[in-house]
């Protein structure tokens, strides 16, 4: 354990790895008992110790000044094991790695498998069934022509990293917060439910009132993420936007896309440098619990591992291929998933959703050619926590809710917090591996159309911090940490609410068929 302050990269030579000194402010214990309790000096002259506690005091210094020099070497042996492009996360804590489990954060054994069939079967049927535009296919000839040249026609590259450690945290919210926010779930989840039905579609989505746009349907999620704003930045300094998602999980509802295993960014679009850069963002996500998860309410799992990693799809598909995972019966869909994940290499389009297909569709892969036969499999961990509540985890670990005997209902919301690896202008999405281009630009200001059809007014007027004049950066579907021009920030989204009144005054939420045609509209760029 680092006393000192946590190991960085940078201020020394190439890979040197750099002590930084934390002042008693940032030494923070949000739950003292608790894993994210960081050890504090004791405050006890040594002078008043037994001499046989003295000399254990003074050995304990010595061993702490030697980190200094023993951590460097075993760095470079973590090198030489697992390759040189293992990196060292440093916004959180090194300490936070080395605590004891939390007594809330319950092991289960046996069910990565359960959870890996849950989503491979789903990730096939969306690649199998996606119907591509004639200009997709028209790309297609120039895709199998260059696949057969060389399977790196995009570099098949991947980086490791040290994740987070989980850790369960006091989240600011009353049992009142809780039920209305319940309440809102529920009303939010029959007009997805309209929404899902007139797109026709299954799978990611912008356009989506219960994951990526949930702020905006969600007042008090985003009355709650406010007053929690100083809890996050304590736990991920690096943090620079936030998105809020909401999830619902009734007793007798179907398996969706966030039940089977997946992690975040892990099959990284056609970017091969920026797969590599030191530069790409953190991600912690924090689960807030808004009634009681037990072992019957599908708790959200957690299989941690000491390093996770990204990668392009080229990386995947070439080690698919060459651990005999592709054969004749499930080549041409290997082949496609791959085509949906490069398409921007041919075409100079961004697509979102074809850029989480690839990333789901191969990550289950991966991870089933790899682990599923592994007797000594990684135990998943769900936080059996209540409201006030939260599991904050390394959203590039593998999670899933995952299907027990289910006779709880489960209702929690998670605010997924990150930094960004580009700024400026062009940046126009929260996901900064995608490729920012005229395209996806095009495609977010049809989006925030469609939004302002549903919200009956215009909205960019309300959620871009004050000097936007009406014209904030093009992605909207993120929340800014601090107030920045162009940037949608907390109080926009209270703005919204207010402006909105209407239409959530309103039982059921009304879909207009305007607004559907501007979303059906909005969704055809999406090639």
């Amino acid at each position: 354990m680092n006393l000192l302050g946590s190991a960085e990269r940078g201020g020394g030579a190439a890979g040197e790895l750099v002590f930084q000194k934390h002042s008693p402010a940032d030494i923070l214990a949000p739950s003292p008992s608790g894993p994210s309790a960081l050890v504090r000096p004791s405050t006890l002259p040594a002078r008043d110790l037994p001499r046989s506690m003295q000399i254990v005091v003074v050995l304990s210094l010595l061993a702490v000044v030697s980190c200094k020099y023993v951590i460097p070497p075993l760095q470079t042996l973590l090198e030489e094991l697992e390759g040189p492009e293992i990196s060292t996360r440093s916004t959180l804590e090194e300490a936070a790695f080395s605590q004891p489990s939390h007594p809330k954060l319950v092991q289960v054994e046996g069910m990565f498998n359960r959870a890996l069939d849950q989503n491979i079967g789903f990730q096939n049927d969306i690649v199998s069934n996606y119907t591509m535009s004639p200009e997709m296919e028209s790309y297609w000839p120039l895709f199998m022509e260059t696949l057969q040249k060389d399977v790196e026609y995009i570099p098949a590259v991947q980086r490791k990293l040290k994740p987070y450690r989980s850790q369960v945290v006091k989240i600011d919210i009353t049992e009142e917060e809780a039920a209305a926010l319940r309440e809102e779930m529920d009303q939010v989840s029959e007009f997805q439910r309209l929404l899902r039905a007139r797109l026709n579609f299954k799978g990611f989505t912008t356009l989506d009132a219960e994951f990526t746009l949930a702020a905006f349907f969600h007042p008090t999620a985003v009355k709650i993420l406010k007053r929690n704003m100083a809890m996050i930045k304590a736990y991920n300094p690096g943090v620079k936007i936030v998105q809020v998602n909401t999830f619902r999980h009734k007793v007798g509802m179907p398996i969706g896309d966030s039940d089977g295993v997946h992690c975040t960014f892990s099959s990284m679009p056609a970017d091969a440098e920026l797969c590599v850069s030191e530069s790409f963002p953190s991600q912690v996500n924090f689960h807030v619990a808004l009634s009681p998860v037990t072992q019957g309410s599908k708790p959200f799992l957690v299989w941690e591992t000491p390093t996770v990693q990204r990668m392009t799809p080229n990386y995947a598909y070439k080690s698919l291929l060459e651990g005999g995972y592709i054969d004749d019966s499930n080549r041409d869909l290997m082949q496609k998933a791959l085509f949906l994940g490069t398409y921007p290499h041919f075409s100079n389009r961004t697509d979102r959703k074809l850029a989480n297909f690839a990333a789901n569709f191969f990550n289950v892969h991966l991870w089933s050619m790899r682990h599923r036969a592994d007797p000594a499999q990684v135990p998943g961990q769900y936080a059996a926590i209540d409201v006030g509540e939260a599991l904050a985890f390394d959203a590039f670990q593998k999670h899933a809710g995952v299907v027990f005997n289910i006779t709880d209902d489960r209702y929690s919301m998670v605010f997924r917090t990150s930094g960004s690896a580009l700024e400026g202008d062009d940046v126009v999405t929260n996901h900064p591996h995608l490729y920012k281009n005229e395209q996806d630009s095009l495609y977010m200001e049809k989006a925030l159309g469609a939004m302002e059809e549903i919200f009956g007014y215009n909205v960019r007027e309300k959620i871009f911090e004050d000097g936007a004049n009406g014209r904030g950066s093009a992605d909207f579907t993120a929340i800014s940490v601090e107030p920045r021009p162009g940037a949608v920030s907390i109080d926009g989204m209270l703005r919204h609410f207010e402006a909105a009144k209407g239409f959530f005054a309103q039982r059921p939420l009304v879909l207009s068929e305007e607004a559907v045609r501007k979303i059906v509209e909005a969704e055809a760029m999406q090639v």
